[in-house]
Parts: structure tokens; sequence; C-alpha cells
């Protein structure tokens, strides 16, 4: 198991973004908990950036507003029926400005 924090999270089935949670993965990358980061934990790497929680990939369009970015992927899940999710970060994402900046790329964790 793998767990990863970061001031932000997106789970895009639910249309839900939270502040300072912990995302647990299992052995091959599927979420298995979501929940708030109330204290230091072992064995927990902090990402910069923002984790989004999806069915699979998501894609970065150039210049997209992150508000935009989000519906796309809300409409998306609700067009699939995920057997799993999976966390992917956003590096260098602008948590303050809540966007997208021009060094930002999706990576899986």
């Amino acid at each position: 198991m793998k767990r990863y924090a970061a001031h932000r999270v997106y789970w895009a089935s639910r249309n839900e973004l939270r502040s300072m949670q912990v995302v647990e993965l299992d052995d091959t990358g599927r979420v298995t908990g979501v929940y708030p980061l109330l204290e230091e934990i072992r064995h927990t790497e902090w990402v910069g950036g923002m984790i989004v929680i999806v069915s699979r990939m998501p894609e970065y369009v150039a210049g997209e507003p992150f508000p935009d970015f989000c519906t796309r992927l809300n409409e998306r899940e609700k067009q699939a029926v995920p057997s799993a999710v999976f966390a992917y970060c956003i590096t260098q994402f602008d948590v303050a400005g809540m966007s997208f900046t021009p060094a930002s790329r999706i990576i899986s964790l």
C-alpha cells in the first residue's frame, strides 16, 4: 500500500474538491481510501500540486481553465462505469490560484 497527501484532491466522479487529504493506493495503483490529513502519518509521501481521482488517465488541454477541466472529467466519469479509480498528480499546479501553470504535467501515482 502507498499513501500520498496533498493540499487539494479532486474526485471527478463525485465532483468533490477536498483540502488536505490522504489518498491510499493498493499495489496495483487503485485508490482504496481517501481521508483528511489530520496528523502526520508514517510512510505517507507529500506531493506538490493537485491529486485527481479518476477511472483513467486525464488529459490536459493547453489553456483550459481548471474549472472547465473538472467539468470535463466529471462528465466523462458519469458516462463510464468504472470498476476502479486511480490517482494522478498534477505537478506544478498553482494551488492558491487553482489553476494550471505552463509547467503543469499529469503523472500517475
